[in-house]
Order: structure tokens, then C-alpha cells, then sequence
């Protein structure tokens, strides 16, 4: 039996029937829809800045709800070479190669029409990603290592480093900016299409972006705990992703309990190391009266190389792993809250790695990091805190040498 020619004609209302099928194929896939969206109300965009618009849209929305810059600079290629040239082959857009610019194109309205239809589905139809929630091993190293000649001068140089958050949503989120208020950065609203629930922030240093974390995860940042390292600290991956993406940028606190939920977070790391050398520094020994059960068992239950600074107003009683540093007319150590923790193990793998060794532990990352925050008024304290592996490496070794 034959088809009746009534049923081979399209749908009247269906809404694709004046779509072209290179442009529907386009659509399939969402960092080409996303680019479309941000190309609506604009009139273009250069290649780079689609890599870090899309690319932290789309973060915001996954599991991990953070990007690095190495997610940007991938996703930049993928656009380059695919995205951009398929867009414009489907007449969505017109993609310079040369001059890596594309140009928003006046749509026909069936086209238009799709993108609303597909905006306002896509929220929950962007898959999850199953990512692990971890500090990204990618992020690029703060500076190149050099003299350190004291600790206040570190805290002096991370203020003059140029800081930039862009927030990206359908709206300026005003209550995000007391957030931001007590750190060393510029703040700017870039409109986003309400395509997903929430927006995210993208950090740039000196115009070098560090990665992009979602709104959702830097509210939730707000949260840290300030339980032991071996104590029910519950799940806190987005006061982690806050920290690696907020590294190296000078910030402004009266809050002993924002120091110390920071000192916790690097306690922690060293904590489940089991080894390396921790250093403390409380800028009087009475501050440690209140860290004394903590610091007893990083230091007898660990194999841990742990010291601990401050002046000598207050006798501390000898602890096993522990080795004191009275100092009592420094001025770094009375000014200075810090805790550095160098992964000695990381290091002495990667070196085991050059070499042509091989070693299980090898595989993980480096646990490095280092808070430094300079008491500059009565219990306002200036600071910083790294990730950096040799960063943290020249810390360390100043102190070693110094006291």
C-alpha cells in the first residue's frame, strides 16, 4: 500500500519545518548553542573570550562547578577549529580565522525562534559532569621563584598584583559584592541570556585568566568549617574551588574565624600527606595555647616535621613532633598569622620521575600551599594564600634560614 501524499507533507505547525538541516546539526551541540546565546544582544566576540564565556557557563552547571585556564585554552582550540567554522557554514554567524573574531548574523525568525525554545529547555537539559571535585593540577604557576626577604614584603608584592572578577549573569548579583569587598580585586556585570539557573565568575590576574567558579559554589564558600583536619569537616568542595581560584590575590579581614578556616583547609592537606614540614606561625605562643591539642596531633600522630613561631609571652609545654621558635623582637613573626605546608614527598617523587624512577605516589599531586597575613591594625590582617608548589618552596626555605 502506498503513502498517501497528504502524510508526506511536513507538519504545518511543526516548528523546524523551515529550518535548514545544516544549522538544526549545528545546534546539536550545546558550546555552539551557548555561543549563539552570548552572540544575541552583542554585535561579535573574539575567539578568546567565547573560550571563557562558554567554557564557565557550562562549568557553572557541572558537579565540579569550577574551570581552570587549561579548560579554556582546550576549549578555545575545539571553537578555532570546529565550532566557530561549523556555525558559520551553517550560516548562524561569520568566523574570521584570520583575525579570530566572529560576528553575530541577523537570524530568520524560525531560527530565532528555536534558540528561545532551546534556551529555556537547556538549564536542565546540560549534562552533569561526573568530574572530580579537586584542586586542578593545571593552574599556572603565580610568579617564577625569586629572593624572599621577608614575609611582610611577600604579603606588600601579592597587593600590587592587578586582580580582576567578572561576573556573568542575567543579573549583577549586588549581594556577591560584599563578598568581594574585603579583597584587592576589580569588579565588573557582563549580561548573560537566563539560560542556566545561575551565572559564574571568572578571576583574571594581570589579563591572565585563572579559571571561572559557579555563583552557587562561591555562595557556598561562605560555609567553611573550621573543624580539626581528623574532625567531621562534612564535604566543603567549594570552599576548595574558592581557594584555588582566589589564590595569590590580596585580601582584608577582621575575622579571626576567615584565618582560621583557611589554616584548618591547609592543616587538613597536611594532615592526610602524613609527611612534609609544616610550619605555624601564631604571632604570639598565648594564640597557640587555643591550637595546642591540634598541633600535638600533627605532630605525635604524623610523620610530619612540624614547627610552630610566635613570641614568647606564654610557656608552651614540650610537644612530641613539635619544635618551638621564640622570637621575641622579630617583626615578621609578631605581624605575621601564617601556616605553610611543603609537600617534601611530592617533591622528592617528581625528582624521583626525572630521574626515570617510578613510584605509586608519584601519581598524586602536589599538597603544597601557604597562608601569609600581615596584622597592619588591631586584628585587621592583610594576606594571601598560594598554591603554588615553589612558591611555597622559597617560603619555606626563607624561614628555614631566617629562624
Amino acid at each position: 500500500m502506498g503513502v498517501d501524499e497528504e502524510d508526506r507533507r511536513p507538519d504545518a505547525d511543526d516548528p523546524l519545518e523551515d529550518v535548514p538541516q545544516a544549522a538544526l546539526t549545528a545546534l546539536t551541540d550545546v558550546r555552539r548553542r551557548y555561543v549563539l546565546y552570548y552572540l544575541r544582544d552583542r554585535d561579535g566576540a573574539d575567539l578568546t573570550t567565547l573560550a571563557r564565556v562558554v567554557s564557565g557557563w557550562i562549568g557553572a552547571e557541572s558537579d565540579a562547578g569550577l574551570t581552570t585556564s587549561a579548560d579554556h585554552d582546550r576549549l578555545e582550540l575545539e571553537l578555532h577549529h570546529t565550532h566557530l567554522p561549523t556555525l558559520d557554514d551553517a550560516g548562524l554567524l561569520d568566523y574570521d580565522a584570520e583575525t579570530n573574531y566572529a560576528s553575530a548574523r541577523s537570524l530568520p525568525e524560525p531560527l530565532s525562534e528555536l534558540l528561545d525554545r532551546t534556551s529555556d529547555l537547556e538549564a536542565p537539559a546540560v549534562e552533569r559532569s561526573s568530574a572530580a571535585v579537586d584542586l586542578p593540577d593545571e593552574i599556572p604557576p603565580f610568579r617564577a621563584p625569586g629572593r624572599v626577604d621577608s614575609l611582610r614584603e611577600l604579603v606588600a608584592a601579592i597587593e600590587r598584583t592587578a586582580t580582576t572578577i567578572t561576573v556573568f549573569a542575567s543579573e549583577p548579583h549586588e549581594e556577591l559584592l560584599d563578598q568581594f569587598s574585603t579583597r584587592n580585586v576589580e569588579i565588573s556585570h557582563e549580561s548573560l541570556p537566563a539560560v542556566a539557573d545561575d551565572g559564574f565568575v571568572l578571576v583574571q590576574q594581570n589579563g591572565a585568566a585563572l579559571g571561572s567558579i559557579g555563583l552557587d559554589a562561591l555562595r557556598e564558600a561562605d560555609r567553611a568549617t573550621v573543624a580539626p583536619p581528623w574532625g567531621d569537616r562534612g564535604d566543603s568542595p567549594a570552599y576548595r574551588q574558592f581557594l584555588s581560584l582566589f589564590r595569590e590575590t590580596a585580601f582584608s579581614t577582621d575575622s579571626r574565624r576567615e584565618l582560621l578556616a583557611t589554616t584548618r583547609e591547609i592543616e587538613d592537606r597536611a594532615w592526610r600527606t602524613g609527611e612534609g614540614r609544616l610550619r605555624a606561625g601564631f604571632q604570639s605562643l598565648s594564640a597557640y595555647q587555643s591550637q595546642l591539642s591540634v598541633y600535638r596531633r600533627l605532630g605525635s600522630e604524623t610523620d610530619l616535621d612540624v614547627h610552630v613561631y610566635g613570641r614568647p609571652d606564654w610557656t608552651p609545654p614540650a610537644v612530641e613532633g613539635v619544635r618551638l621558635h621564640e622570637e621575641a623582637d622579630d617583626e615578621d613573626i609578631g605581624r605575621v598569622w601564617f601556616v605553610v605546608f611543603r609537600d617534601t614527598a611530592a617533591e622528592r617523587d617528581g625528582a624521583g620521575r626525572s630521574a626515570g624512577g617510578s613510584d605509586a605516589a608519584a601519581n598524586r599531586g602536589s599538597n603544597s600551599c601557604a597562608l601569609l597575613a600581615e596584622e597592619r591594625k588591631p586584628d585587621r590582617y592583610f594576606g594571601f594564600w598560594t598554591y603554588d608548589d615553589e612558591f611555597v618552596a622559597e617560603i619555606d626555605d626563607y624561614l628555614a634560614a631566617a629562624y
